[in-house]
């Protein structure tokens, strides 16, 4: 990597990379091609951020913090940075993972797993949320899919390397200048028998495991040469190390290629494809000597996915984006502000649109209704796909939304459809004149039928600040909808 060159304006990064360890950062950063200078900071954005250009795209990356791993700390670090970035297309995750060895996926250690749409999956599956009923456990809950474009880049990635015009060989060597992103002599790949468990302390190398309860595998022709394996990835909130339970979830979804802790708090926010580098077996037998290796390999596969979609593609992109990827916007005095794209391939959830649907769209009047669940549940997918059928039920309302994770997001969702309605706001406009215009607008009952969705994330304080939607005055033909967090699951 070069040294460190200005940085470009905040709005011309179009990609965000999110790891969740150090040593997943460690490896983004040290892959990027060149590092920007850091820019100055928002005051309500509490990530902290790496910039440069990697494969002539512009990235911002951001890593969780320390000892808060897990879907819903990826969930606000993503939240965040789409807040602060605004011209982001998608989002990178990149990171390690246990990986899910079986008679169809000869899946090792240091290989790759992408995310991409399977069986009934989208790419991304929370296994571990759901109900408990007298009849065992029932998952519930959807995950949207990753973008076309990066999914077309996950089969170009995949050509490549079955003909052996892989770039990742490069890359690697340019990683493994440190020499800690190495595969040593010390790392065998060892796969026990899924009954068998470690015998040793929690965490240590196998030395005192038994030779016999070795699964036996064929060796590879060239072990130093990942494999990239493309499907179903298991994300939970807690972390797996048994092999027997990570059989039984595996068969239960249809067949999983891995397990880890992150993907499913952002496949809702942003447009987002995972890609995991094979550090276990998830297993009981886990342990940290494969992560750093592993860290390599998944980093590696991200940069040549980069490589492969243009970059002048993503830039011209980026300034339609919002519009453009969401509800196909009609006409100008028709607009959308929904900055998340339209899941062509979700399914369910049936009941809960018919009840939006009767609640919001058949009452003569104003309407107001709350989304709550947990975060990474689908709450704010049921949203988008409901504003979906809003727009194509009737065409002409506007269809308007406000990111309230944070005062920063509020203030700038509302700028947006300010700036979207030709409101007379300036640069240095205040806060509360741009809240007033818009608030004025909605109450004027010419300007309906519009739908106004709050996505709170789990700022409470900020829907019950005087300024919030739920204090205002409305026309009576406009329709609120707020998607909110569980605050608390143990209160």
């Amino acid at each position: 990597m070069e040294h460190r060159h200005q940085s470009p304006r905040p709005r011309e990064y179009t990609v965000g990379w999110v790891c969740a360890l150090p040593i997943e950062l460690e490896a983004a950063e040290a892959l990027l091609d060149e590092e920007h200078e850091s820019l100055e900071p928002d005051l309500n954005d509490d990530n902290l951020y790496t910039f440069g250009k990697c494969c002539q795209h512009n990235v911002v990356i951001a890593g969780l913090p320390a000892g808060r791993t897990g879907n819903n700390s990826a969930a606000a670090i993503a939240t965040r940075m789409k807040a602060s970035f605004r011209a982001i297309r998608f989002i990178l995750l990149v990171g390690i993972g246990g990986g899910v060895p079986s008679a169809d996926n000869d899946i090792r250690l240091g290989d790759v797993v992408i995310s991409q749409p399977a069986q009934s999956h989208g790419g991304v599956v929370q296994y571990d949320f759901g109900k408990e009923k007298p009849d065992g456990f029932e998952r519930t809950g959807c995950l949207g899919c990753p973008p076309t474009l990066l999914l077309n880049a996950v089969t170009k990635l995949k050509v490549k390397h079955a003909q052996k015009k892989s770039r990742s060989p490069t890359y690697m060597n340019e990683l493994q200048r440190d020499a800690g992103f190495k595969r040593d002599s010390a790392m065998v790949d060892v796969l026990y028998e899924a009954e068998y468990n470690h015998d040793g302390k929690e965490g240590q190398v196998c030395h005192s495991c038994s030779e016999e309860k070795i699964v036996k595998r064929e060796p590879r022709n060239s072990p130093e040469e990942f494999v990239i394996h493309c499907g179903t990835i298991a994300s939970g909130n807690k972390l797996m190390r048994d092999a027997v339970t990570r059989d039984r979830v595996s068969d239960g979804l249809g067949g999983v290629l891995c397990f880890e802790m992150e993907a499913a708090g952002l496949m809702n926010i942003a447009s987002c494809l995972v890609i995991r580098g094979v550090c276990d077996y998830a297993d009981s037998h886990k342990n940290k000597l494969w992560q750093k290796y592993a860290a390599g390999t998944a980093a590696v596969c991200a940069k040549e996915l980069l490589s492969i979609i243009p970059a002048a593609r993503v830039r011209k992109s980026k300034a339609a984006k919002a519009r453009r990827d969401t509800a196909k916007q009609a006409a100008d005095t028709q607009c959308s502000t929904v900055p998340f794209p339209v899941d062509s391939h979700f399914v369910g959830r049936e009941d809960i649109l018919e009840r939006l649907d009767s609640n919001l769209l058949r009452r003569p009047v104003h309407s107001r209704l709350a989304i709550v669940g947990r975060s990474g549940v689908g709450k704010t997918q049921i949203a988008v796909e409901f504003a979906n059928r809003v727009k194509k039920r009737v065409p002409e309302i506007r269809i308007f939304w406000v990111i309230a994770s944070s005062v920063t997001t509020f203030i700038q969702s509302y700028r947006d459809i300010a700036e979207d309605l030709k409101l007379p706001i300036e640069t240095n406009s205040k806060a509360d004149e741009i809240l007033h215009l818009v608030h004025k607008w909605l109450y004027k009952g010419a300007n309906a039928p519009w739908f106004l969705i709050i996505d709170s994330n789990d700022d409470a304080e900020l829907l019950r600040s005087p300024q919030a939607i739920a204090s205002e005055k409305l026309s009576r033909k406009g329709i609120v909808g707020f998607v909110a967090d569980i605050l608390s699951q143990t209160g």
